[in-house]
């Protein structure tokens, strides 16, 4: 009151953040059940146990196991939820207030929320280990009948206190951000090198200690399971977990292999799609499977499309509705090689003439015509600058590219970079010029491309060229060196 002088005027958002708040109230909140699944399964498993390690075991098998997601415009990630806007529940403080409201919760007046009769039916099953064993029970056994009375007619109420547990604690955030769970994990195990069983603390202590060391490591693991999934996203894949840009990293190929196909068709079918069990599934696991299909329908000696057919085989398999339905539909899960070698076969044959009528009437650069003169296309630009027809023939040649094309042409003709390294300039070149994806002539959407984009590129480039001198200068390639 004359003392500050505030701004009241509106701050423009940007448009990225228009879009986080819109999707953000899109839908009514949601009600998921992930968390009270986990932290069920632990307190089952850890029954003998002192509090305070079930508790850090607990939080263990939540940070390890829980869904976790990166929405797109995000720059800051973490969510208990898949939902933008969902909320977990929290059984070990209370559960009989909520379970009531099952087939009301979405059409009260006041905070409705959305709840799926699966979550409902999970829920249900998760309740019943909880009875007698809630913060809210434990409160209330602690309380006086008359208190008990008051609260029943409204004379006062706990509120959120009694049904939610613990709440408005301040986190030390300037020594995390200045030490790392990793320093503090280093200050617990040097006090717990210091304490010693004739200690009267020691239990306590010994536990506390012990309970910081493993919610440090949990906390580095769920940080690692983002810092996994945003490289997923990166690689090339797209929201919904399925789309490569470059060969899978081994580490995922590893942690893949030891799985059966019925446990990665189950990893595929999840919510959300476990993308990388795709990729290994496709792309890894039956390439050479696919790959023998592919030349016994193609001849991969004079156009190699495999990287292409194997990328169109995924959004075949994948259906227009995400869902992977063909996969479900798949009877013994456990072996689907048979299946997957008549499927692509078919697939294979049906999108032939999509991939191939680009060069039906281009010349062969393998095919020999004596009664065309020949003519060798230089490898660097130091040949061409001694002869400058030719290079003016090359670069006229280039104008009847695609952008992509000539990019990957002039880099792997004129530069001999390998195609993954070619892959990777393109990463950073639509990086730079802003561009997030392609798309084909379905609208189905590409990210960064791989090797094996590259050289279907560059293949069609060349194919392009020869095509060129055949029909404008009756000249024949004899030679890509």
């Amino acid at each position: 009151m004359g003392l500050y002088t505030y701004n009241s005027e509106s701050i423009p958002k940007p448009e990225r953040v228009s879009r986080l708040i819109d999707n953000l109230f899109a839908k009514m909140p949601e009600i998921e059940s992930a968390r009270a699944i986990l932290i069920t399964e632990s307190y089952k498993a850890t029954e003998n146990e002192p509090m305070i390690i079930r508790r850090a075991k607990a939080f263990e098998h939540i940070l390890k196991n829980i869904p976790i997601i990166i929405r797109e415009d995000e720059l800051i990630v973490g969510s208990t939820t898949i939902a933008p806007r969902g909320c977990q529940t929290y059984p070990e403080f209370s559960f009989e207030w909520l379970e009531p409201e099952f087939d009301t919760v979405a059409t009260r007046s006041a905070d409705p929320f959305y709840i799926s009769e699966e979550t409902k039916a999970t829920l249900k099953k998760v309740y019943p280990y909880w009875k007698g064993k809630t913060t809210s029970e434990l409160a209330t056994s602690y309380m006086a009948p008359e208190a008990i009375k008051a609260i029943e007619h409204n004379v006062f109420t706990p509120g959120n206190y009694f049904y939610n547990g613990v709440g408005h604690v301040t986190v030390k955030y300037e020594k995390v951000l200045a030490i790392g769970y990793e320093g503090i994990k280093k200050e617990a195990e040097a006090l717990l090198a210091t304490v010693k069983t004739g200690d009267g603390e020691y239990m306590r202590r010994h536990h506390f200690l012990t309970a910081v060391i493993e919610c440090c490591d949990a906390t580095r693991v769920y940080a690692e399971r983002y810092a996994e999934e945003a490289d997923r996203l990166a690689a090339g894949e797209s929201d919904n977990g399925i789309w490569p840009c470059a060969p899978m990293d081994q580490k995922y190929i590893d942690r893949y292999s030891t799985m059966s196909d019925g446990e990665l068709i189950d990893r595929i079918l999840a919510k959300p799609c476990d993308g990388y069990a795709a990729d290994y599934l496709i792309l890894e696991k039956y390439s050479p499977l696919l790959r023998r299909i592919y030349n016994e329908t193609y001849d991969a000696q004079k156009h190699d499309y495999f990287e292409d057919c194997k990328s169109e085989l995924k959004i075949y398999l994948l259906g227009k509705d995400l869902s992977w339905k063909k996969l479900a539909g798949i009877e013994h899960k456990e072996c689907i090689s048979s299946w997957l070698e008549t499927t692509s076969r078919r697939f294979f044959i049906s999108i032939k003439p999509k991939l191939i009528d680009i060069v039906t009437d281009s010349t062969s650069i393998d095919e020999e015509d004596p009664e065309k003169p020949k003519i060798q296309i230089p490898v660097n630009f130091e040949t061409l600058y001694d002869d400058q027809e030719s290079m003016a023939v090359v670069i006229e040649a280039m104008a009847t590219l695609t952008d992509n094309e000539r990019f990957c042409f002039y880099i792997d003709v004129f530069n001999d970079y390998a195609h993954n390294d070619i892959a990777e300039m393109f990463r950073l070149k639509w990086e730079r010029e802003g561009i997030k994806v392609k798309s084909n002539k379905k609208g189905v959407e590409y990210v960064t491309p791989d090797a094996g984009y590259v050289n279907v590129r560059i293949q069609r480039a060349k194919e392009k060229i020869t095509k060129y001198y055949n029909k404008t200068y009756n000249i024949k390639i004899t030679s890509w060196k």
